[in-house]
């Protein structure tokens, strides 16, 4: 029997079946009727197991824009498996992605081949098989008990900071600070180490070191409450010496001071100033060498009129020294005991200028620079040295001077 819907009229009375119509459709367009077979390379199904030297495993990935993209989200979705690996030897409760921020997975390579990508019915699918250094997992589990050993140690700290033990506290928490750098996964704050490792100093009534810890919290933390804490701490300790704020933006480096006096005698070497600033590095735990006695007349002016610090720093890296600091109390003998008149009252004339000039001295480069007025008058020289030291000190180097970045190359002759 045929059913009516089977049947259909077309122009000029013809009537076609319609499953045979379907049919002949089917075999005149292949194009879209037929769907080829696609083989899928034997390692997505069997991929290569664990040797004695790497781990392997198959990222997958579907509904991708493109075959680049399926490759590449199939990538990442094998890294998060490696990165899984590590997830049974970390304690707390972390998720892959908290993993893979904190682990930097090296060395995590496609194996020759083992790229596949296909359209689907949405997109892109797409499979990488991938290898991982049995030593590079090694590496990080024994970063992940350094974490472990880290928590370790500041439960102990802090009981021995409970019981007043500060040095053996200390010692502990030098620990901490000396391994962050491998530790992972560590749960102790290291703003809090720090700020408890200066608390341990503070209590020993070493200022200085305690200032240090509470410096260090306080310039590079992220966190407003440990910067808040710092800043209390830092305001319970007496003030600092006034050369300390170059101790940390001349990055410690040794200084070399180069020191001079010009009236109506040739630029020579100003022995006092030398003195008083060798002392204020020394306050601010700078090592100092005096380089203006190993300077000839010459050399000495070269620096101040000329800015030419070649043969100055010579000398300063012959001494080992990172920075210069070079000064120039320069007398005008024609004004030198005059007077002047001010508001009606008669006082010593403006007879003096000093100059210096801050230079690293590894490549000569001036990074600071600046000069006052002062008053020579009748004065000794050791005066002239302390007043000029306390003015160039208070108001310009410790407010205005620059950072000096760390060395252009590490050794032996370019200073600390």
């Amino acid at each position: 029997m045929i059913f009516p819907h089977t049947i259909r009229t077309f122009p000029h009375g013809r009537r076609v079946f319609l499953p045979f119509l379907l049919l002949a459709l089917c075999y005149s367009d292949p194009a879209w009727a037929r769907k080829e077979k696609i083989v899928r390379p034997e390692w997505i199904a069997q991929p290569k197991t664990d040797d004695s030297l790497y781990l392997y495993r198959v990222g997958h990935a579907t509904n991708q824009p493109s075959a680049d993209t399926a490759r590449d989200a199939a990538f990442q979705d094998a890294v998060r498996q490696v990165a899984g690996i590590f997830m049974p030897a970390i304690r707390g409760n972390l998720s892959v992605t908290q993993v893979m921020a904190a682990v930097s997975l090296r060395n995590v390579d496609i194996l020759p081949d083992c790229v596949h990508t296909e359209p689907a019915a949405r997109g892109y699918e797409g499979w990488v098989q991938v290898s991982y250094p049995l030593a590079e997992k090694q590496k990080i589990i024994r970063r992940i008990e350094q974490g472990e050993k880290a928590d370790q140690l500041w439960t102990e700290a802090n009981s021995e900071v409970t019981q007043g033990h500060y040095e053996p506290a200390r010692k502990l928490l030098k620990q901490i600070v000396e391994g962050r750098g491998q530790a992972l996964f560590m749960t102790a704050d290291m703003d809090e180490v720090r700020l408890v490792l200066g608390d341990t100093y503070r209590e020993q009534n070493n200022a200085l070191d305690a200032r240090c810890w509470y410096e260090s919290v306080l310039h590079t933390t992220a966190s407003d409450q440990w910067k808040t804490k710092a800043a209390e701490a830092l305001g319970h300790l007496p003030d600092p010496p006034r050369f300390w704020p170059l101790q940390d933006r001349w990055n410690g480096r040794k200084v070399a001071l180069l020191c001079a006096i010009r009236d109506d005698k040739p630029c020579r070497r100003f022995l006092d100033l030398a003195n008083v600033l060798t002392k204020d590095c020394g306050e601010a735990r700078l090592d100092s060498a005096d380089i203006a006695r190993g300077l000839d007349e010459e050399s000495l002016a070269a620096c101040f009129d000329k800015m030419d610090f070649s043969a100055a720093g010579k000398a300063a890296l012959a001494q080992q020294a990172g920075v210069i600091l070079a000064v120039l109390f320069d007398i005008d003998p024609r004004k030198r005991g005059t007077t002047t008149q001010m508001y009606g009252v008669t006082i010593p004339a403006m007879d003096s200028m000093v100059r210096f000039f801050v230079v690293r001295a590894e490549d000569g480069r001036i990074i600071y620079n600046g000069q006052f007025k002062e008053t020579a008058g009748v004065f000794a020289e050791s005066r002239l040295a302390d007043r000029a030291a306390a003015i160039m000190i208070a108001k310009y180097l410790a407010p205005q001077c620059p950072v000096i970045g760390m060395p252009l190359k590490a050794g032996p002759d370019n200073g600390k």
